[in-house]
């Protein structure tokens, strides 16, 4: 994948974290199904549409719910957010 520089394959799905902006570190995940064979990725959709995201942290996608940590303020912070997602992921 163009730009991507991190991945994740799990049982249910195939994560792909992408540079969506070289100079501010802006990054974009994207997933799919990891048996789908055309990997039709689609971007992760947070709550918090305004903030950037710099990095992700999968913390844990056994159950079908995806736990995410969202590092939103850059390399030198100290906090971020956690996000759950529904059932389907």
């Amino acid at each position: 994948m163009k730009h991507g520089n991190k991945f994740l394959i799990s049982p249910k799905y195939l994560f792909v974290a992408t540079v969506a902006n070289e100079e501010t570190q802006d990054v974009v995940l994207k997933v799919t199904e990891p048996h789908n064979s055309h990997y039709n990725f689609s971007d992760v959709q947070l709550p918090m549409k305004r903030l950037k995201d710099h990095s992700y942290t999968i913390l844990d996608s056994s159950e079908g719910q995806v736990f995410l940590h969202v590092n939103h303020h850059g390399s030198k912070a100290k906090f971020g957010n956690i996000y759950i997602s529904d059932s389907t992921g």
